[in-house]
């Protein structure tokens, strides 16, 4: 019988940062990817003059994706702090605010490879035995 696997999460030092902030970061499930494309991709439907005919059109939000794929994957963090120096909850709100930062998210996204090679290790493991 299929057994249901535990996210595997990680540790990453948030490079050059005077604050030696740390991120938490998970592996992303085939319901958390459904639920991010959900939230970035926008159906609508589109007529056409010339044809005098309907066709579904969809539009990518890169924003959107970013934003949650923070949201999902980032379990929390330590030492992160607004402009004024005061500290930053781990919150759904404060991981979008952050996912609008080009460098901070290539950080995730590079954290988030490493985190899946290592998850497909251990499930590859599994297997074996």
């Amino acid at each position: 019988m299929p057994r249901q696997r535990k996210k595997l999460k990680m540790w990453f030092d948030y490079p050059d940062d005077p604050d030696n902030g740390k991120l938490e970061i998970c592996n992303l499930d085939s319901q958390d990817i459904a639920a991010i494309t959900a939230a970035a991709v926008q159906h609508r439907t589109v007529y056409d003059t010339e044809t005098r005919t309907t066709r579904p059109e969809q539009i990518f939000h890169p924003l959107l994706d970013r934003q949650e794929t923070a949201v999902r994957c980032i379990t929390d963090w330590q030492d992160f702090y607004d402009e004024d120096g005061k500290p930053m909850p781990c919150t759904a709100a404060n991981k979008r605010q952050w996912a609008c930062d080009a460098t901070f998210m290539t950080f995730v996204n590079k954290s988030r490879q490493i985190v899946d090679e290592k998850f497909a290790e251990a499930q590859a493991d599994l297997t074996k035995n």
